[in-house]
């Protein structure tokens, strides 16, 4: 990149997502003018970067490896809820514990990028935490491995001199390459030499005054092989970038991880009306909260008073409702349009008062119905029903609900009714 790109507001930034011996992330990246190379934490980087719109993060191959995976048409549709595990017995790690990033599908064979989810987490996490205000968007995450450049039967060596131990990087295939610390290095090469052979050329990438130095590093049947490009690891990874997001469409941010809409933008501008507005219903919310209390307060205290007024007329009983109750024993008491009890035994005591021999051998009275129930002891059916008749003209309901003959005499039930 350079000072125009910089200065775009739309522009990325190729950032390399590292992590300490302490298993915290850090970051490095270059200033796109100066071209110095730059490590620090994610607040770092973003106050270094206080224009940058858009980042872009290169994963160290170390940290993900690549595979081309084969499949059957029949899993094209459920070919990501599957593939985890028609790879399980190739990896050392749960799959559960893994993220896998799928290309696109082609005659067959998918491109598979596989991390440590929890570690793409943390870079993700740390970055947008220390974003804070700032609108700083992740467009992609990228395996390293894959910004080198690569032919068939053609390797491609880089050599990463940005940490205080180098690393040496490789791609021996579209989807194939690891990256070691330089004293493993050729061990590593003589493993993957046995393994795939010898490619026709190896293009090695690393700054001029190193070239002597790592050639000879090589084993001799490649130092032959070995074709010299100028140019650093830097300039590698941020040309893959100005290719643009198809020249490697294989991008981790996907699943979990997938990005979303452009919403941080706009809860930027309106979080503080948005903080406003919570500020107001939270308000509202212990307003209602205490007004409701106080009212439930008030409520049990004139329940309490109620209770205390019902147990002073009437002492004993259940108290249930006692508003309901009270009304209930009032009207039994006061008569009136009901015909409480009194008064309706006021009236069936005067009317078979003047019957001789008739007798009242039991009574029940229902307040709830203000019904009264008799049973009477007549000398003849004929004078029970003189006495409902009675009954019925001083207004009162008297229906009979049975009779039976009983030693010359008839005995009647009435249900009375004011």
């Amino acid at each position: 990149m350079n000072a125009q790109t910089l200065n775009n507001p739309q522009a990325i930034q190729v950032v390399k997502a590292c992590v300490d011996d302490n298993g915290q992330p850090y970051y490095q990246w270059q200033d796109a003018v100066s071209q110095q190379l730059h490590s620090g934490s994610a607040t770092d980087l973003l106050n270094n970067l206080p224009q940058l719109k858009q980042l872009e993060l290169i994963v160290p191959a170390q940290y993900c490896s690549l595979k081309h995976y084969a499949f059957d048409s029949s899993e094209s549709k459920v070919l990501r809820q599957t593939l985890p595990y028609s790879l399980e017995d190739e990896l050392l790690t749960d799959v559960d514990e893994l993220h896998f990033a799928l290309g696109e599908p082609q005659q067959g064979k998918v491109a598979v990028a596989i991390i440590n989810t929890e570690l793409v987490a943390n870079w993700l996490g740390d970055l947008r935490a220390a974003a804070n205000t700032k609108e700083v968007d992740i467009k992609r995450l990228s395996p390293e491995l894959l910004a080198l450049p690569w032919l068939e039967q053609q390797w491609t060596l880089c050599v990463d001199d940005s940490e205080e131990t180098e690393r040496y990087i490789l791609r021996s295939s579209a989807y194939q390459g690891f990256a070691v610390p330089a004293a493993l290095f050729n061990q590593a090469l003589s493993l993957l030499i046995a393994e795939q052979g010898l490619p026709d050329s190896i293009v090695l990438y690393s700054a001029d005054e190193s070239r002597e130095a790592i050639k000879a590093a090589l084993p001799e049947s490649l130092q032959p092989l070995v074709l010299w490009q100028s140019g650093s690891y830097w300039l590698l990874i941020t040309a893959q970038q100005q290719l643009g997001p198809d020249s490697e469409p294989l991008s981790l941010l996907q699943g979990l991880f997938a990005r979303g809409l452009a919403w941080r933008k706009y809860w930027l501008q309106w979080r503080k009306v948005v903080a406003l507005f919570a500020v107001v219903v939270a308000a509202q919310l212990a307003y209602a909260y205490t007004e409701n209390y106080r009212l439930d307060a008030k409520n049990l205290k004139l329940r309490s008073q109620i209770e205390a007024a019902y147990r002073s007329a009437i002492p004993k009983g259940a108290v249930i409702n006692p508003e309901k109750q009270l009304k209930r024993k009032v009207a039994a008491l006061q008569g009136g349009n009901g015909e409480g009890f009194v008064h309706l035994l006021a009236k069936v005591a005067a009317i078979t008062h003047t019957v001789p021999g008739f007798t009242l051998q039991s009574m029940n009275y229902s307040e709830n119905q203000s019904e009264m129930r008799l049973t009477v002891l007549a000398n003849s059916f004929k004078e029970v029903e003189s006495v409902r008749s009675q009954l019925q003209q001083q207004g009162v309901q008297a229906e009979l609900t049975g009779s039976s003959s009983e030693g010359g005499k008839t005995r009647a039930r009435l249900r009375i009714r004011g």
